[in-house]
């Protein structure tokens, strides 16, 4: 029967001799997998392909997948007869180098229970051994930062197009979103905003008398906020300062200074009213951070803020001052690079009211997280990574899916964010004319452009729900195979594999007694996603 089922599924490329080739090995007990999609086939992918097949391959799978075929199942020649575990596997697939296909879901395999092959009887060398029941963090989300500036430009669409953009990133994936859950905003400018501007920003108002979020905040950030919680009612917030009211500073200057000892009090009531007058408008914020990039005096704004002092304002201020306010927003310490951990485990040893750290990779090494999370015993966060206008695609997804998605969650980190949401024009931005965001708005405001990192946070928010757990598997990035999974609150497994080498790996997958093979072209990654046990 599966012989018939093999024959009136074959497409009009396959020859007679094929079939008879076919028919030759299932009558000697052996079976050859390949790509062809079969309605009975059970198992989920997530597929990204960097690499450019062969134009002989895409004709060859032209029938198959419209002429976009970008990986196979691997030929199990000489394997021991599998039995199909009926477990459902779907694929996403990306051509990041061509471009051609991006984010497209289909099936292509089953899970069998069978004997791992050996390297004498299978082109597969490598195991990728999935251990469920073994686990480490939970997953906050994944999403991009809305910079003011960001949120200005998404306003230029028409209604209708913001609709479909932000469905198409914050609407779940049963219905074709990206299932976006996460925003890291500003609290006043940033650099990417189109002006420079505070919550307050009357001298010497310690009280917070004239603390409004009237401005640019409420004209396109707030409304924005409001249409993406009626699209997903679950995202969490994240919040940061690029820089204090100016006359909170020594330098009264929006570039670099420090805050006056005087000012803590004051910049610790001017938290606690950002909090609660977002809250009167249903906006409630998860965490914030002190101060973005504690240590990079050179962006407009900023502000400079040494651990002692950083901690200092957390331990004696902040802290008590939102836990006063009946306020449960959870403080992280740092919001800098991965070159740094003496700072982030000093200021999170120091005060129990730090949650956790946040990480940028702007510099350092992305094992920082696993340090950081190791001497304090609390949450890490992966908080911004940008894409360049000047950047190239395929080597811009393959470094941030290796270091940036898999490289920080297999170093604890809860979350992944993008830098940034929508890209602002170099002539409209404060400083960064360079950053790239996840889409750029059409110059006549008719419509968008996808870009990098719209396809990177996709290729893992996805599948990965917040709450998801993530599970152990053995590390192979020494054969540059980069891997990570989780596992989701409805039990499904998804398992992400990047792999970073110029030619197709064949690999298999290993869960429990059950297993697949597959091969993945060069610099290309593929996430797969079946039901648990």
């Amino acid at each position: 029967r599966r012989l018939l089922l093999h024959f009136r599924r074959c497409t009009s490329f396959l020859s007679f001799a094929s079939f008879l080739l076919l028919f030759s090995n299932s009558a000697y007990g052996r079976t050859t997998a390949r790509t062809e999609k079969y309605s009975w086939m059970d198992t989920t992918i997530v597929y990204s392909d960097n690499d450019v097949m062969e134009n002989i391959r895409a004709n060859n799978m032209a029938n198959l997948r419209n002429g976009h075929n970008y990986g196979t199942v691997a030929d199990t020649t000489g394997a021991v007869p599998p039995m199909q575990s009926g477990k459902r596997v779907m694929a996403l697939l990306s051509n990041a180098r061509g471009q051609k296909v991006l984010l497209q879901e289909e099936e292509v395999l089953t899970f069998s229970k069978r004997a791992l092959p050996d390297s004498s009887r299978s082109s597969s060398t490598l195991i990728i051994d999935v251990i469920p029941h073994k686990t480490y963090q939970s997953m906050e989300g994944f999403g991009y930062a809305l910079t003011q500036g960001a949120a200005e430009e998404i306003s230029r669409l028409s209604p209708t197009e913001q609709d479909k953009l932000l469905h198409e990133l914050f609407g779940p994936s049963q219905k074709g979103g990206n299932n976006i859950s996460l925003v890291r905003i500003s609290i006043g400018a940033s650099d990417l905003s189109t002006s420079l501007y505070t919550y307050n920003d009357t001298p010497n108002d310690y009280d917070m008398v004239n603390f409004t979020l009237s401005g640019p905040d409420l004209t396109f950030v707030i409304p924005l906020l409001k249409r993406i919680q009626q699209i997903n009612p679950s995202v969490k917030i994240l919040s940061t300062p690029w820089t204090p009211p100016i006359w909170m500073k020594h330098n009264n200057d929006w570039v670099g200074g420090t805050l006056r000892e005087e000012a803590y009090d004051a910049y610790a009531r001017y938290f606690v009213r950002y909090v609660q007058e977002m809250a009167k408008k249903n906006i409630s914020i998860w965490a914030i951070t002190t101060q973005n990039e504690p240590e990079n005096d050179q962006n407009t704004p900023s502000m400079m803020m040494s651990a002692d002092a950083q901690l200092s304002f957390v331990h004696r201020h902040l802290g008590p001052s939102l836990e006063s306010a009946g306020l449960d927003t959870k403080i992280m310490a740092w919001d800098h690079n991965c070159d740094n951990p003496d700072y982030a485990i000093q200021v999170a040893n120091e005060s129990h009211y730090v949650h956790g750290s946040a990480f940028h990779l702007y510099g350092g090494d992305i094992s920082t997280m696993s340090t950081v999370k190791e001497a304090t015993n609390k949450d890490v966060y992966f908080t911004e990574q940008w894409t360049g206008k000047n950047g190239d695609f395929d080597g811009d997804f393959g470094w941030h899916i290796t270091l940036v998605v898999v490289g920080s969650i297999r170093n604890w980190s809860r979350s992944v964010i993008e830098w940034t949401l929508a890209t602002v024009p170099a002539d409209k931005t404060l400083a960064c004319p360079g950053c790239l965001g996840a889409i750029t708005v059409n110059q006549d405001g008719q419509g968008y452009q996808r870009h990098v990192s719209f396809y990177i946070i996709g290729q893992i928010a996805k599948y990965v729900n917040p709450g998801a757990v993530r599970i152990d598997t053995n590390d192979l990035h020494d054969e540059q195979i980069h891997n990570v999974a989780v596992k989701n609150p409805d039990n499904t497994i998804v398992l992400l594999v990047y792999n970073s080498a110029p030619a197709a790996r064949t690999f298999t997958v290993k869960v429990h007694s059950e297993t697949f093979e597959y091969s993945l072209d060069g610099r290309s990654a593929v996430t797969f996603k079946w039901r648990g046990k």
